[in-house]
C-alpha cells in the first residue's frame, strides 16, 4: 500500500521530484506559439511602458530615456541587450537545469527510483516562456514606437508630395464603347505579321544585294525608288541608288542602240566618275555663288530643239537614246552642262596666275639687256610647239590670231618686245621680226615667249582627286 502511495505521489518516498527537460518538439511547438504571438503584438498599436506588466524594463527605459525624446541609444542598446541576456539565463536554468537530489541517509535503505512526473515542469517552463515572451514583445514595441518619434520630430524623412491625379481630357461620353470583334481582329493578325515580316526579309536581302552583290535588276531599281539607299558620299553629299540605277540604265540603253559592246563592270565605273563630277561641279558652283537659272536651261533647250524636226520628235529621239523625259534630260545633260561652261569663265578670269605673268616680266627685263637670247630662252619655257623653232611663229594675217595677240602686235616695231599680257590660253610675250603690207593688208612674222596657265579640265581633275569621296556598292 505504501509503495502504491509512493508511486502516486512522489514526495512521499523521501525523494524530491527531478525536473525533467521538455522534449525537442515541445520546444519546437513553443518558439512557433512565441513567434505567433510577436507578429500579433507587432501587428497592433503599442502601448507605453506604464500600462504594461514589465515594470523593470519601463524603469530601465525611462532611465535611458526612451519616454523624453531624448534618446540615449547606447543605453537603450546597452539596457536591452543585458534584459535579455537576463531572462534567457533564468529560461535555460529553468528548462535544462536540473534540481539537486538528497542523498539518503546510510541507516536508511535505498528507496526504488520511480520515473518522475514530466508534466509539472514542464507546465512551468511554459509559463515561464510566455512571460519572457510578453516582456521582449514590449520592450521592442515600445523601442521601436521610440524611433519613430524621434524620427517624426527631428522631421528626418519628411514626407514625399503626393502629385495630383492628371485630369482626363473632355472627350465626349459615349455610353458604350465601340469595340471591334475579337474575330475581325484576329483575322487580319496573322496577314499582318506575315506582311511584315516578308517587309525585313526583302528589304534585308535586297540591301545585301544593292551592296555586296552589285545588283542593277530591276527589282532593286523599283525598290531603291522607295527605299533611299545612300552609294556615293562626296564632300558630304550623299548620292542615292536611283540616280545611280537611272544612268546605268540610261547609258546600257544608249551603248546598245548605237551598237557598242556594253562592259557592265566598266560602264558602272563610268557613272559612278560622272556622278562624282557633277557633285564637285555642284560644291565648286556654291562657293563661287554661280548658278544656272531656269530661262538659260530653256534657252539650251531651245536651240537643240531647233536642229530636230520639233519638239515631238526631239522627245522621241531622247526616249529612244536614253529612256528620258525632255525634263530628265534638262537636269541630268544640259544643266550641267551650262554650269560648267560658267565656272570655266570664271576660272579664266578670277584664277590667280600673277606668278606665271611675274615670270615673263622678269625675262623681258633680261632679253631688253641681251635680246640675242631670245630663241635660248624660248626654247627652254615654251609650253606650246613653238619651243622646238625658238618661239617662231612664221607669217600670219590679221584673223588668224586671237585678238589679244593682234592688238599687241599691231603696235609693235620691228624687233620691239611687247608687254606680258594674257590670252585665253595662257601668257605670251611677243618679239614682232618683220611686218609687211600684202594686197593693202599688213603680214607679220613675229616669234614669242608663252606660259599655258593650267587648263579648266585639268584645275577640275584636280578639284576631284581633292574631294573626299566614299563608295559604297559594289563594283
Amino acid at each position: 500500500m505504501a509503495l502504491d502511495n509512493q508511486k502516486k505521489n512522489p514526495s512521499l518516498s523521501g525523494e524530491p521530484a527531478s525536473p525533467q527537460a521538455p522534449s525537442r518538439g515541445e520546444r519546437q511547438k513553443v518558439a512557433q506559439e512565441y513567434q505567433e504571438k510577436i507578429k500579433e503584438a507587432l501587428s497592433h498599436p503599442a502601448k507605453p511602458l506604464a500600462e504594461t506588466k514589465s515594470q523593470p524594463l519601463a524603469k530601465k527605459a525611462r532611465e535611458a530615456g526612451s519616454l523624453s525624446g531624448n534618446l540615449d541609444y547606447p543605453k537603450i542598446r546597452e539596457a536591452v541587450l543585458k534584459e535579455l541576456q537576463n531572462l534567457s539565463e533564468s529560461l535555460r536554468t529553468v528548462a535544462f537545469k536540473k534540481a539537486p537530489v538528497a542523498e539518503p541517509k546510510k541507516d536508511q535503505p535505498k528507496a526504488p527510483r520511480l520515473p518522475a512526473n514530466r508534466d509539472q515542469p514542464l507546465a512551468e517552463t511554459v509559463k515561464k516562456i510566455g512571460v519572457v515572451k510578453e516582456k521582449i514583445t514590449s520592450l521592442l514595441l515600445n523601442f521601436v514606437n521610440s524611433f519613430k518619434n524621434y524620427f517624426a520630430k527631428k522631421k528626418i524623412f519628411p514626407k514625399i508630395p503626393v502629385k495630383p491625379k492628371a485630369v482626363a481630357p473632355l472627350l465626349p461620353a459615349f455610353k458604350r464603347p465601340i469595340k471591334i470583334p475579337f474575330k475581325f481582329r484576329a483575322s487580319f493578325k496573322r496577314p499582318l505579321l506575315i506582311l511584315f515580316f516578308t517587309v525585313i526579309i526583302l528589304f534585308i536581302v535586297v540591301s545585301c544585294g544593292i551592296y555586296l552583290g552589285g545588283w542593277d535588276q530591276p527589282a532593286a531599281k523599283v525598290i531603291s525608288k522607295i527605299i533611299p539607299y545612300p552609294v556615293l558620299y562626296v564632300d558630304g553629299k550623299i548620292i542615292y541608288a536611283r540616280d545611280f540605277f537611272d544612268d546605268l540604265s540610261a547609258l546600257k540603253k544608249y551603248l546598245s542602240r548605237q551598237g557598242l559592246p556594253v562592259n557592265n563592270q566598266e560602264i558602272k565605273k563610268r557613272i559612278l566618275e560622272s556622278l562624282v563630277e557633277k557633285a564637285v561641279l555642284e560644291k565648286l558652283a556654291r562657293d563661287k555663288n554661280i548658278s544656272v537659272s531656269q530661262e538659260k536651261v530653256q534657252a539650251e533647250t531651245d536651240m537643240i530643239l531647233e536642229t530636230a524636226a520639233g519638239q515631238a520628235e526631239a522627245q522621241k529621239l531622247i526616249g529612244d537614246l536614253y529612256g528620258w523625259t525632255l525634263t530628265v534630260y534638262q537636269e541630268k545633260i544640259i544643266r550641267p552642262v551650262l554650269l560648267a561652261r560658267e565656272l570655266e569663265a570664271a576660272y579664266y578670269q578670277s584664277g590667280d596666275f600673277s606668278q606665271l605673268k611675274k615670270q615673263l616680266s622678269d625675262y623681258r627685263d633680261q632679253l631688253l639687256k641681251t635680246p640675242e637670247k631670245f630663241s635660248d630662252i624660248a626654247g627652254q619655257i615654251n609650253e606650246d610647239a613653238t619651243k622646238f623653232v625658238g618661239g617662231d611663229l612664221g607669217w600670219f594675217s590679221l584673223g588668224d590670231m586671237v585678238p589679244e595677240f593682234e592688238s599687241a602686235v599691231l603696235d609693235l616695231k620691228e624687233g620691239e618686245l611687247s608687254e606680258v599680257f594674257e590670252s585665253r590660253f595662257g601668257f605670251h610675250l611677243v618679239k614682232l621680226e618683220e611686218k609687211v603690207m600684202e594686197a593693202g593688208q599688213p603680214t607679220f612674222h613675229a616669234a614669242h615667249l608663252f606660259l599655258k596657265r593650267a587648263p579648266f579640265n585639268d584645275y577640275l581633275a584636280e578639284q576631284i582627286k581633292k574631294a573626299k569621296v566614299l563608295t559604297l556598292i559594289k563594283i
